[in-house]
Formats: structure tokens, sequence, C-alpha cells
């Protein structure tokens, strides 16, 4: 009897021992997925979801808008922002002209550019793009004082399209403005350019 009852007392101990292994396994297994889950970066959110744009028109050639973002002989197309999330700011993507073929419009004449602009018609930002180089922004150029990567964009705001002293009328027709989010921003807006 001695014999059986020491053997009872025996296994307890290794099976206490098991059983907080065990324990301390899972608590350590469930912190872990806890503190994984923590020190994940945020998903991106969906450029779609914070801006809509469009639809775009055009300013004829031999008409004047303003010098600073579209010149009297040049052809021009406005994408007005209709809606822009709380989030975005000019920093937050990139924009590329795409001819109907989806291939990134090459400038070929001087004086392209493509801006951020106000409904009153304040230029915010703007980059000039050189002849022989793709028609796109990834990061602007100029600044309005007080302007920067930080301000947000606003749906009193407006992207312009300035191909150049094209001479051809209408230039760009059927090409494309696609608005890719950057950052913490995912996805592609695009605007047909009529």
């Amino acid at each position: 009897m001695n014999r059986g009852t020491g053997r009872r007392r025996g296994v307890s101990p290794i099976i206490a021992t098991i059983l907080l292994v065990a324990i301390a396994i899972v608590l350590a297994a469930v912190l872990y997925v806890l503190v994984a889950d923590e020190a994940k970066a945020p998903s991106s959110v969906p450029l779609g979801t914070e801006l809509a744009a469009g639809p775009s028109h055009a300013v004829i050639v031999g008409t004047s808008s303003t010098s600073s973002y579209c010149a009297a002989k040049h052809y021009c197309y406005g994408v007005p922002i209709d809606e822009a999330g709380g989030g975005l700011t000019l920093a937050s993507f990139h924009l590329v002209v795409a001819t109907a073929t989806g291939a990134p419009h090459i400038v070929t004449m001087n004086s392209a550019q493509i801006s951020i602009t106000t409904l009153a018609g304040g230029v915010l930002a703007s980059s000039s793009v050189k002849k022989d180089v793709a028609l796109e922004v990834t990061t602007w150029t100029t600044f309005a004082k007080g302007v920067s990567g930080a301000t947000p964009l606003t749906d009193s705001n407006e992207i312009w399209i300035q191909f150049g002293d094209t001479k051809t009328s209408p230039y760009g027709q059927g090409y494309s403005l696609e608005i890719i989010g950057t950052g913490s921003y995912s996805g592609t807006v695009v605007v047909t350019l009529p």
C-alpha cells in the first residue's frame, strides 16, 4: 500500500509541472499574438474611398485662364476634386498622364506642367515637366507661401494639366489622369480627359 500511495504522490508533481509549462506556453503565445498585432504597420487605405475627382474639362488653345497654370496658347485640362478625405495631403498621391494605350504621355513641347489650384485660381503647388520626359508628378517642385506636402487636399481644389504650346487642338483628348495613392493610401483614381 505504501508503494501505491508513493506512486500517486510521484505522479502529481510531474503532471502539475507539465500543466504549468503548458499554461506558460499558451500565455506566452497569446501575449506574442497581441503584441505582434499592435506592432504591425497600419494597413493602407484605398485612395478611391477618400478621393473623388472629375469630370475633367478642357481649356481650348487661344483662350486664357491664368498664365500661372494654363497659358493662353497652351492646351489644358482641369480636373476638379469633388471629394477629399480628411487625411489626404498634397503628398498623398502621385499624378501620371497616360495615353489611350495606358502608357505615360511623353512631353513633346516645352512648358508642360501639372498644378494644384484653388477654385479662386490660386496655385498651391506645381511641377514643370521637361520635354521628352513623362508627364507626371511624384514630388511637387514649387509650393505657394505657407503650403507644403502636408497641406490637406480639399474639395475646393482642382488639378490642372498643361500640355504646353502644342498648337494642336484638342491635344490629349482621350488621355487619362491617373491619381496614384502613396504612403498610407493605395490604389488609383482614373479621370478621362474629354
